[in-house]
């Protein structure tokens, strides 16, 4: 969605990713994409090297703006990470609702190896890369494996567990890649659902979905400008950063966001974050469980942002907004009147805050 156009089956291109989009509005800004792990990304950013963020993993983005490093935090999207395994479903995982039960039954089957046949050893593969996504799978594990005496770095060591948890140290796509082909049926991973259907549909896996979407695994994206104001970033590009960001929250960006997939995979590969931020009240459970894992409020009593959906809670704090310009204006709309919404805007048209005299580019760091 970063930077490449769909392609159809019949050869038509279709440039409808994020970087098409916005350089066709914004022509003297170029964006350059740096897709990385969340922990590497931000390790970019924070040396200036980049710019921004694209991440989804608020534990760390709390930390990178904790320290000082980001302002203007904006969500973007949501969709929702999925377990994925061989079509022959070795743990007998497939249809469960409770993402504790199915990993415990993973587990538990793994145990088992060595009295299964061959073709039905059960495996996990774990990113073990720092990334958002192995953020995520790393609380799922301990969360499932509570009481068990076992957490995930235990799992994570082979002298204790055997060989059943594979790390590949590497990206999405080779991770589903070593979950399709290791060994006589493949294994299981977690993934966000962009990557898998982008891989499922040019036939490079034949990985199943055996737990969709659920509240604990929800995935959110956010978009974070670094922090001008820390001398280590005095030279990155905050004004173009901005306009991307007012331009991603925008009407014409949302759209982009909602839209890109729907002619390769005839499916929405991500929902825009801002139609549901407007009328919170057509999935107000949804709603719940965005602000409970990715917003965030001001700890007055240690002067630090906390995660969590308390009282003056949002995407971003007042304390960690930067000439944010429009970017947080209460928008006029008639539902969102109607809620009180008071820190959102919705801008057809974004306000260009500032003049180049020449064509700027963004470097950014995209977290996978």
């Amino acid at each position: 969605m970063e930077d490449t156009p769909e392609v159809l089956s019949n050869g038509t291109v279709i440039h409808d990713d994020i970087k098409s989009s916005f350089q066709a509005a914004y022509p003297w800004i170029t964006i350059n994409f740096d897709p990385l792990g969340t922990g590497l990304a931000i390790a970019k950013a924070q040396s200036g090297t980049d710019d921004m963020l694209l991440v989804h993993s608020p534990s760390q983005e709390l930390t990178f703006m904790n320290n000082g490093y980001g302002v203007n935090r904006k969500l973007v999207a949501y969709n929702f990470f999925i377990i994925v395994g061989p079509p022959s479903d070795p743990a007998h995982i497939a249809g469960m609702t409770d993402v504790n039960q199915a990993l415990l039954a993973i587990y538990h089957a793994a145990q088992n190896n060595s009295v299964n046949p061959a073709n039905q050893q059960v495996l996990w593969f774990s990113r073990n890369d720092i990334s958002g996504t192995n953020t995520k799978e790393i609380s799922l594990w301990n969360s499932a494996l509570t009481g068990t005496g076992v957490n995930y770095n235990q799992l994570n060591n082979t002298a204790l567990n055997g060989a059943w948890f594979k790390d590949t140290n590497t990206g999405m796509g080779p991770t589903l890649l070593a979950a399709t082909y290791y060994g006589p049926v493949g294994g299981y991973t977690i993934s966000d659902t962009g990557t898998y259907y982008a891989y499922y549909d040019r036939g490079d896996i034949n990985l199943q979905i055996v737990v969709g979407a659920q509240q604990s695994l929800l995935n959110v994206y956010s978009a974070i400008i670094d922090n001008p104001q820390n001398a280590a970033l005095a030279n990155t590009k905050f004004n173009a950063s901005l306009t991307f960001v007012s331009w991603l929250v925008s009407n014409a960006g949302q759209q982009v966001i909602a839209n890109y997939g729907k002619a390769s995979y005839n499916q929405q590969l991500f929902n825009a974050f801002v139609p549901l931020a407007t009328n919170q009240a057509s999935n107000s459970t949804l709603w719940s469980w965005i602000t409970n894992y990715a917003y965030m409020y001001y700890n007055a009593t240690s002067s630090k942002l906390v995660i969590g959906n308390a009282t003056g809670s949002s995407e971003c704090p007042s304390q960690y907004q930067y000439n944010a310009g429009t970017l947080y204006q209460t928008t006029f709309d008639t539902m969102s009147v109607q809620l009180g919404l008071s820190n959102y805007a919705v801008m057809d048209t974004p306000k260009l805050l500032y003049t180049l005299p020449a064509k700027t580019t963004i470097k950014q760091t995209i977290s996978e």
